[in-house]
């Protein structure tokens, strides 16, 4: 249910990834289920990512010296340089990061700022990680494996796009998020964003969700965010923000609502774009909707509180507009474009005259 991807590097390595099945898993648990044959002529290298195996120095066909570290605690502080802390063998520069165990939890790099590494990954029965110190840049995956909540508090440079895979348990992301690159999130847990990010690349919500509680934690707005509703996929925001990224809603779902209202009164201020289907925004306490809506998307407003819609209009094409769980929805614009208005449970209150599309079915 899944594609593996296998990329020819300039340096002479073959890297092989897992690719994101339709529900978020990795299709490659470990190079142990899957079998892969690759020839490979010295002194190349081959690596596996996600989620568990380097290959540093694999001479023609021969895996017998197939080596990797990962974190247990073992040394006598909690720094990243620190051997012990890797089983006796130091992290080097350009590794993918492994951490499992559950000792020293709260830990380091002390590596110098902007080092790169290849990928971090939370191996399955770790305990909770926090990781702190410099940061990085990261030319990988970010993958939890494991059901508790890893945090990555140090900044991360992104050159490409990353995938950041909740497969297993939820991640946070406190650190500054930059670079040219994007984030792909996978996996079914949670994400959760929370610092003023400069990345420039398009943010995608494949599956699961994401969680923004700073107004600029999708990075740069040009690129802008698509949110795959149709596999379930969310985004929700807290805090008392205004979002000013163009936000994409693709694929429609029924049975989930794909733009959330996680805490306090937020705005956003973009457009936002529906493409195709159902789309149903949670407008939990307080929701302000400025940028208007495009698209031909069936729009459904439920979750309690009160939805706004001011400044620009909605353009739904021939779609619905649908009010329902009893949500308070106050149009405050003209010229709103749809085929007719459903209320369900909910209640559609004119802010102004003339709110509703004209000569269209109540």
């Amino acid at each position: 249910n899944g594609t593996i991807k296998m990329t020819a590097r300039a340096d002479g390595t073959i890297r092989i990834e897992a690719v994101d099945s339709v529900y978020g898993e990795a299709a490659l648990g470990s190079p142990q289920e899957v079998d892969v044959m690759v020839t490979v002529e010295s002194p190349a290298s081959i690596e596996f990512s996600p989620p568990v195996l380097t290959q540093r120095a694999l001479q023609g066909n021969d895996a017998s010296n197939m080596t990797f570290e990962v974190w247990n605690g073992g040394g006598g502080d909690a720094m990243w340089k620190t051997a012990g802390n890797w089983g006796g063998t130091p992290v080097a520069a350009g590794n993918d990061l492994y951490f499992g165990g559950t000792a020293k939890l709260a830990n380091t790099n002390d590596w110098d700022e902007g080092t790169a590494f290849s990928s971090i990954t939370f191996n399955s029965g770790a305990g909770a990680f926090v990781l702190n110190g410099n940061g990085i840049a990261l030319s990988g995956s970010v993958a939890n494996s494991d059901n508790d909540i890893q945090t990555i508090n140090l900044p991360m440079a992104l050159a490409a796009t990353q995938i950041f895979n909740a497969s297993n348990g939820n991640l946070v992301a406190n650190g500054v998020l930059s670079g040219a690159g994007g984030l792909t999130k996978a996996g079914v847990y949670a994400l959760t964003i929370t610092n003023n990010n400069t990345y420039e690349g398009l943010t995608t919500v494949s599956t699961g969700s994401v969680i923004i509680t700073h107004a600029n934690a999708l990075g740069a707005t040009a690129a802008g965010t698509t949110v795959n509703t149709s596999r379930g996929a969310n985004l929700e925001l807290r805090g008392g923000i205004t979002l000013a990224e163009p936000l994409t809603f693709t694929g429609g779902n029924v049975n989930k609502s794909c733009l959330v209202n996680g805490s306090g009164s937020n705005v956003i201020s973009s457009t936002i774009n529906t493409l195709g289907g159902r789309h149903v925004i949670n407008a939990g306490s307080s929701l302000t909707l400025t940028g208007g809506a495009t698209n031909n998307g069936f729009f459904v407003v439920n979750g309690g509180g009160t939805l706004y819609i001011r400044t620009t209009p909605f353009n739904l094409g021939t779609q619905t507009f649908y009010a329902d769980d009893y949500t308070l929805t106050i149009l405050e614009t003209v010229s709103n474009v749809w085929n007719e208005t459903t209320i369900a449970k909910g209640t559609v209150r004119m802010g102004v005259k003339n709110a509703l599309p004209a000569d269209k079915a109540i």
